[in-house]
């Protein structure tokens, strides 16, 4: 299956930290968006979200989006009120050790079975790669952290018995090819949101060009340390004739 990297500025302890502060995932969460897939989307990039977003969001079709890297801690289920899971380390905030998947609807309704095989395609890619057992207390729903105020998450849609009994059944094996692919798709996606590297023949400056603006790097050390100079494309001069200039960007 492939997943498509949408991104969100929403992780880590302090905001936009990378890394889990020591600490490595131990359980999957379920949730459910009391929405859509897009909506999730853009929820998770808005300038009007207080706080929130998850690693991963399914469609009912069975599309995968991701928003925060599995090694980054995303603001999923930070809330703790009367919870239910014995797995939690006390005064330690539960999004530090958890991997969290949005679903696409509402409270309630059943699950697509795309949706369903979607999830067992990713809880299995996750627990393989963080060692995470396959049984109840590994894979939860929102409502085992917070059973005040996310009671109903994911719902009564997802059919628990059957997705413990599917991913029990073999350890999933990502193939290369796949494995490839989709490491391919998120670096492209990582890099057409930092914007492109490029240069004329005729000339040896190189710029950042990202939303019809020019920003010149400084220097070779400032390319080398923030970018790659692999990356760099030489494109006609035309290109970017008339082109706005912004700041120039230096590490210096």
């Amino acid at each position: 299956m492939d997943i498509k990297w949408i991104g969100s500025s929403n992780f880590g302890y302090p905001d936009g930290t990378k890394g889990r502060n020591g600490y490595a995932p131990i359980a999957v969460v379920m949730h459910i968006a009391e929405g859509s897939l897009i909506g999730c989307d853009n929820w998770f990039n808005s300038p009007n979200n207080p706080g929130s977003s998850t690693h991963y969001a399914i469609g009912k079709t069975g599309e995968i989006h991701q928003y925060v890297d599995e090694a980054d801690a995303a603001w999923g289920n930070g809330q703790v009120k009367k919870p239910s899971w014995l797995l939690l380390v006390e005064n330690v905030n539960p999004n530090l050790y958890a991997v969290s998947i949005e679903h696409e609807g509402h409270t309630g309704e059943p699950w697509t079975e795309e949706m369903f095989q979607a999830d067992v395609w990713l809880v299995g890619q996750i627990c393989q790669r963080w060692d995470i057992p396959i049984d109840s207390d590994h894979i939860i729903g929102h409502y085992r952290i917070d059973s005040v105020n996310r009671s109903r998450c994911p719902g009564t849609g997802l059919p628990w018995d059957r997705l413990l009994a599917e991913l029990a059944k073999a350890e999933p094996v990502e193939d290369e090819v796949h494995k490839l692919q989709r490491q391919v798709a998120a670096l492209q996606a990582k890099l057409d949101s930092i914007g492109r590297l490029v240069k004329t023949t005729s000339a040896s400056q190189v710029y950042l060009l990202k939303d019809d603006m020019l920003y010149p790097i400084a220097n070779v050390q400032t390319l080398d340390l923030l970018y790659s100079s692999s990356l760099v494309e030489v494109v006609p001069a035309a290109e970017l004739a008339g082109l706005a200039q912004g700041v120039e960007i230096d590490v210096a």
